[in-house]
């Protein structure tokens, strides 16, 4: 076994070059590794597959959750390019790799009732068509009880498996039926699901336009999808900017320049007490980076639940290196937790900082222009955005702090 020094310390990794039999129903797959973090130096490749974690299937662990509660983590990989499984033991701080679980687990997954709407993003993405009608079969194949509880409940009669069903229908030349179930899920569900099922709906729609000869409302609905998508879906930008040739919706980015707004905010708790950009920022360390959440109008919702649960590894792992999360929010109420609360109550009860400042009139938003919520940005002592987004994962982290330094 072979130790390698890394940026986290020494790291113990064993390759076993005889071939080997994997599950990759079990499995994780590799997508993406973060300069300089402890994956690039252990070189570890995109489309390695991870199959145990800490004698687990890897598919059946929550990283961050195992990175949060675990000291150290024992992997088992299989690296497609030198045919080899590898042992990994190493300290619990992530690795610096997005993953997504192999289409095999997803069906797995699903035909266990574990469903997880990501799953059928990813599948949409892989253009797995017959893939996602499993998996919405499976969804809409469940207990009587839960049958009728979910009929009496109108937010679950429709729901994110109307899209993607309607979706693959749709590019299996079922175009009725498609467009049919996708216009259900956008009367009922606008507001329940993240922009980016948003933006695959309008897409649809847009393509059902064009097929009625309807060329305004191809445009319209063209401009919904690259306005949910925020660039960030690869073939809502192609038929944007490709098939119709209509510019992209100009997206306000602030990486790389100073956060527009010095705000002068109150505590949410103790409203006398005020808290001031630059001041924070000049409390800080020569490397520390401070981590600004804005809710907007709205609510938490899933994805600022999501948001907390990896501000909390990031915490444990990089204390010293983040200022506490700033959260802006224009409530002033302090009313009872809800479900998108609970790795905000977990972090209260493990006593990881948060402050949360109240914007009434919500001009830090509007300042910056916010199209989506949350947004979530990393500010470093100049002043300066090293990062954005509706979301934080442990491998953008990474990513941040080998640009930022």
């Amino acid at each position: 076994m072979a130790v390698i020094n890394t940026s986290v310390g020494p790291i113990k990794q064993l390759i076993h070059r005889e071939p080997t039999w994997l599950d990759s129903a079990n499995a994780i797959e590799i997508k993406h590794i973060a300069s300089q973090s402890p994956a690039s130096q252990l070189n570890l490749q995109p489309g390695d597959l991870i199959w145990q974690v800490n004698q687990q299937a890897a598919s059946e662990v929550d990283l961050l959750e195992e990175s949060y509660q675990s000291s150290s983590i024992h992997y088992q990989l299989y690296s497609r390019q030198s045919q080899a499984t590898m042992e990994i033991d190493a300290p619990s701080i992530p690795l610096g790799i997005h993953c997504e679980k192999t289409s095999a687990a997803i069906l797995k997954h699903w035909q266990q009732g574990l469903f997880d709407w990501h799953d059928l993003f990813i599948l949409w993405n892989r253009r797995e068509w017959d893939n996602l009608l499993l998996c919405c079969d499976y969804y809409n194949r469940p207990l009587i009880i839960r049958s009728c509880v979910r009929w009496l409940k109108m937010e679950q009669r429709f729901n994110a498996t109307h899209l993607f069903r309607g979706a693959a229908l749709f590019e299996k030349e079922q175009l009725t039926k498609g467009v049919r179930l996708i216009d259900q899920y956008v009367k009922h569900c606008i507001n329940i699901y993240s922009s980016a099922f948003m933006s695959i709906a309008s897409l649809y729609l847009a393509f059902w336009s064009k097929q009625c000869g309807h060329w305004q409302d191809w445009l319209k609905w063209l401009q919904c999808a690259d306005f949910f998508s925020q660039g960030k879906i690869t073939r809502i930008m192609h038929t944007v900017t490709m098939e119709a040739r209509i510019e992209p919706i100009t997206v306000i980015r602030w990486l790389n320049r100073p956060f527009p707004v010095n705000f002068y905010l109150p505590n949410q708790k103790q409203p006398k007490r005020l808290f001031e950009l630059n001041a924070m920022l000049q409390q800080m360390g020569p490397h520390q980076l401070l981590p600004v959440c804005l809710l907007a109008s709205k609510r938490p919702n899933p994805t600022y639940n999501i948001l907390i649960k990896c501000y909390r590894t990031l915490y444990k792992h990089w204390g010293d290196a983040l200022h506490p999360l700033i959260v802006i929010t224009t409530y002033n109420d302090l009313q009872a937790p809800n479900s998108n609360q609970t790795y905000e109550q977990k972090c209260f009860k493990e006593k990881i900082p948060i402050i949360f400042l109240v914007d009434k009139h919500n001009r830090v938003a509007s300042h910056l222009q916010l199209s989506h919520t949350p947004a979530f940005f990393l500010i470093n002592r100049e002043g300066n955005v090293c990062y954005e987004g509706t979301q934080i994962s442990t491998y953008d982290f990474w990513q941040t702090l080998y640009l930022s330094h």
